[in-house]
């Protein structure tokens, strides 16, 4: 075989995968707000530990970001929930902010407020025998009262339906729900590029999770029952890493029986991506660091994802300089990828990266090279937010 039908059959193959991939996700188990919901409110049991949802949050030098998430948790629509804060430091200026903190006793419509609490931890960083946050995180479910358990960030927004959402989601059998966090939009590349990885990701994610192999999910949005935690014995099997508290938490108790997804908008979480190039790399190698942790079928999902891309985007311009016959395939494929990708990015309302997408598919390409390389420096050992 010459070199020139090797490289045709290896781009043909990737092309294959590549389809694979965004054709896998296409019936989306998205559900609008029900009207059956209301009856839950209505029961007379809606104190139980089952029907109640504790919010996790994790802060650590965040205090700027606090005012705006709590106006979005205190407009919650979900009738019994409370949030857990856990002051990693602890910082003083986020005690302080925090002991000063209201609850409001109506909405701003009048109505009254639903049921909510507030439990502030104070967790002593200097006593952490984990890296990261996984530490203060168990802090805080440790401390939860509620068995539902919704996790988030210091830094994040979202809308007032936002754990009625992952609430309904669950059902028999099911113990966790994977969200959707975005980036807010901004000028620039850097930020473009990291929109354009948080929205790859979360296809994988969703795509593997409705296939039955579920293998990761951010942090940002992720609810799943005290029970599961519990079977893991918390973060113990992969302690030694800093990162790894969504993902290689999901590969220890995650399946296809326990795990669905929520991709309705209402239920989105929205977070600002790092604001220059250096806190992107730096932010990437932490998550990157948990890799090392996958089980062989994740690295074997993700591995393939990334390799196929680079072969896709890397080898169409050799394609075009092929015979006709390679030069129209490689045009059509080119068109079938941006117009599956259109379909997600539309889906998921990402449109604004619809035209961007020859040029940042490239751009990606350098991006995945970039950061496996990144992979074999030593990784850094605090967390400043996922």
């Amino acid at each position: 075989m010459n070199p020139e039908s090797f490289i045709s059959l290896l781009w043909s193959a990737a092309v294959l995968v590549q389809l694979y991939f965004w054709i896998s996700p296409t019936l989306y188990n998205t559900r609008s707000l029900s009207s059956d919901y209301p009856e839950l409110a209505a029961r007379s049991n809606v104190g139980d530990l089952k029907d109640g949802v504790s919010v996790v949050v994790c802060v650590h030098r965040d205090v700027q970001k606090l005012d705006r998430l709590f106006k979005c948790l205190f407009v919650q629509s979900f009738p019994l929930y409370e949030i857990v804060v856990v002051n990693d430091g602890p910082d003083p200026g986020i005690a302080e902010y925090l002991r000063a903190v209201r609850i409001p006793v109506r909405r701003s419509d009048g109505n009254p407020a639903p049921t909510t609490s507030l439990c502030i931890v104070e967790f002593d960083s200097s006593k952490k025998t984990t890296h990261g946050k996984k530490a203060p995180l168990t802090a805080g479910i440790v401390a939860a009262q509620y068995d539902w358990l919704l996790l988030t960030d210091g830094d994040c927004v979202m809308g007032p339906e936002w754990i009625t959402e992952m609430r309904q989601q669950v059902s028999p059998g099911i113990k966790m729900i994977l969200g959707v966090a975005p980036f807010f939009p901004k000028p620039g590349l850097c930020n473009l590029l990291q929109r354009f990885d948080g929205f790859i990701i979360s296809v994988q994610y969703i795509s593997a999770a409705l296939r039955g192999k579920p293998f990761m999910g951010v942090g940002r949005n992720l609810l799943y029952h005290r029970s599961l935690f519990e079977k893991a014995k918390g973060f113990s099997s992969h302690a030694h890493l800093v990162s790894g508290d969504d993902d290689l938490f999901m590969q220890s108790v995650a399946d296809r029986h326990n795990t669905s997804v929520c991709t309705n908008p209402s239920a989105f979480v929205f977070s600002e991506a790092a604001d220059s190039w250096t806190a992107w790399i730096q932010q990437k190698r932490r998550h990157l660091s948990a890799s090392s942790g996958y089980s062989q079928i994740a690295k074997l999902q993700t591995t393939t994802f990334a390799l196929s891309w680079i072969v896709v985007w890397l080898g169409i311009p050799f394609i075009l300089c092929c015979c006709t016959f390679w030069t129209v395939t490689g045009i059509v494929a080119g068109a079938v990828l941006w117009s599956l990708f259109a379909y997600h990015a539309h889906r998921l309302y990402q449109r604004k990266l619809i035209p961007t997408y020859p040029f940042i598919a490239v751009c990606y390409c350098v991006m995945l090279c970039t950061f496996a390389i990144l992979l074999t420096i030593r990784q850094p050992k605090t967390w400043m937010k996922s």
